[in-house]
């Protein structure tokens, strides 16, 4: 995400940073364009605009090391909700987060 702001796109930014990743900090967004600009939207992993699946693929095959580290993250917007309705948004955020990674992306499974 931090590399769309640079207007560099996610993948080619994986791709380049690879060869160099022994840890990973995972995240999936929504992009929305309206009147007031581009906006990235936080969501719960793969439920977002990034090609998850590849990019852990280019990671597994580029990274010198086995990534045993991926650090996780969801950061949905609250859109005025009280604290305790994002703190519940954000457990099933995360709950459904972690069922994809380990379902689809086979993150936390021994191979």
């Amino acid at each position: 995400m931090n590399s769309l702001v640079l207007m560099e796109g996610i993948e080619e930014c994986v791709k380049k940073m690879a060869p160099y990743a022994y840890c990973c900090h995972f995240c999936d967004i929504e992009i929305v364009v309206d009147a007031d600009g581009t906006h990235s939207i936080g969501t719960a992993i793969g439920q977002g605009d990034i090609d998850c699946v590849k990019l852990i693929q280019e990671l597994r095959a580029n990274a010198p090391q086995a990534l045993d580290t991926i650090i996780f993250e969801i950061e949905l917007p609250m859109n005025g909700r009280p604290i305790e309705e994002g703190r519940e948004l954000e457990l099933q955020a995360a709950k459904e987060s972690i069922d994809y990674m380990r379902s689809v992306l086979n993150v936390g499974l021994k191979q």
